[in-house]
């Protein structure tokens, strides 16, 4: 499909959105769409629970047949369309080579992001082997890093050697003509907002494609939102004139044509989260028509802080997405306050904005 061809099905797509979101409708189908091939994880990060999921999960995961199976349901319901093969650490399971091989054989495309400690010379050159499939199936390859310093970056995650072994992935990650982007994921917090615009000037420097920042949120992985809980957090920072310069930067770097993937929009809503993170967010959540995240067992979220809507073990993909359950899930979602909206797996900008900015050739 060509790039133009994509763009006017993202723009139908959007057009569509105000409609079913006052519905709480299912007539449009699911933009974004992740396969979680394990809860497990092997760093210790304080900020995040997955790496608490004990070995003894990987014995109610999906198989790989069952994840070739769900993939080859999707691509018939939803036709040529992306996919984010995520975790917990998606490279504990060697079967992410062979389900790109499958996502390649089926004309899917692929995004993963990894905290690269698992990456390795060799298997780099598995994932450059699939990655130069006939289909070029990788779309994105995103490395979660929050400090270019090692010390300061290996606090986030637990674990000594992290930030080390990114910079080696990175290195082998990083060939000429490689098919694939590649980014870092950052978690921006008080801890790392004064060294945010580094980073991006880093990523401009190295030749890579850009960075993500997300927002430091309540425990990944945990279940139950804790009120108050960034107020334990060790990065953590509510100076208000820190967090405006970090933002006020960033923001400035966008504009200027910086690879930071962010919209200036969510970069807005990022800096009143980091000032108040309990405060209200006045837009709307539209997850429920969006989102369809499959967890690493089976279930099927369109929020991943609320229950499942059913389990493709049993039930294909479509019937999820057109069930009852999933229309109770959407009128939850609706009605919802919580802030992790403007998480960048969930946010969605206004319409208006992507059109302007268009208009200015942005």
């Amino acid at each position: 499909m060509s790039t133009l061809a994509v763009d006017i099905r993202k723009l139908a797509r959007r057009f569509a959105e105000p409609f079913a979101y006052a519905m709480d409708a299912d007539f449009v189908k699911p933009s974004n769409v992740t396969l979680s091939l394990t809860n497990r994880c092997n760093l210790k990060c304080p900020t995040c629970a997955y790496w608490k999921t004990p070995d003894s999960a990987k014995e109610t995961e999906l198989t790989l047949d069952e994840m070739k199976r769900v993939l080859a349901q999707l691509r018939e319901w939803l036709g040529p369309f992306q996919i984010g093969l995520t975790g917990g650490e998606p490279f504990l399971r060697n079967e992410i080579f062979d389900l790109i091989r499958e996502a390649d054989r089926l004309g899917i495309r692929v995004i993963t992001v990894t905290n690269g400690s698992l990456l390795p010379a060799r298997r780099v050159e598995q994932l450059r082997e699939v990655a130069l499939l006939p289909g070029r199936p990788v779309e994105l390859v995103s490395l979660s890093l929050n400090h270019l310093d090692a010390a300061k970056h290996n606090e986030t995650r637990g674990v000594d050697n992290s930030q080390q072994k990114i910079m080696a992935a990175l290195d082998q990650l990083d060939f000429e003509n490689r098919p694939y982007r590649l980014t870092f994921s950052t978690i921006l917090m008080g801890y790392n907002i004064d060294h945010a615009a580094e980073m991006v000037r880093f990523v401009r420097e190295r030749g890579m494609d850009g960075i993500t920042f997300q927002i430091l949120y309540f425990e990944s992985g945990n279940s139950g939102y804790e009120p108050g809980w960034f107020t334990k957090s060790p990065f953590w920072d509510s100076d208000h004139a820190k967090i405006d310069r970090g933002m006020d930067e960033l923001i400035r770097l966008k504009r200027e044509g910086f690879p930071i993937t962010n919209s200036a929009d969510q970069m807005e809503w990022m800096r009143r989260y980091l000032k108040d993170p309990e405060a209200p967010i006045t837009i709307p959540c539209k997850v429920g028509i969006a989102n369809f995240d499959i967890d690493s067992n089976g279930e099927v979220r369109l929020c991943d802080v609320m229950g499942a809507v059913g389990n493709v073990r049993d039930t294909p993909p479509r019937e999820l997405w057109e069930g009852i359950q999933a229309k109770e899930r959407r009128k939850e979602i609706h009605v919802c306050e919580a802030a992790c909206r403007i998480k960048t797996c969930n946010f969605r900008r206004p319409l208006t904005s992507i059109i302007g900015e268009r208009l200015r050739g942005g």
